[in-house]
């Protein structure tokens, strides 16, 4: 039992605080080159393209079934999406 500490030994004692410092400042992102966000647009078009397509489609047929699903799955793969289809 010699080491064990008394009660007096803490008396002036602070408690421990963690310094405080700045937040850190998330470093920039390089900026994407030409070729790059031309590539991006034409993707992010495409998608926009197939996700009306899709929609008008459901609208068109109602709810979303199984088979509908699958249709539309089959249609988007094949290539075979028209606007009239």
């Amino acid at each position: 039992m010699a080491c064990l500490a008394r009660p007096s030994d803490f008396q002036g004692a602070q408690p421990y605080r963690a310094p405080i410092h700045a937040p850190a400042q998330p470093a920039p992102l390089p900026r994407r080159g030409f070729w790059q966000r031309l590539a991006d647009g034409l993707f992010d078009a495409r998608q926009r393209d197939a996700d009306n397509a899709v929609g008008q489609y459901l609208a068109r047929r109602g709810k979303l079934t199984d088979s509908i699903e699958r249709e539309i799955a089959e249609r988007i793969f094949s290539g075979n999406w028209g606007p009239r289809q």
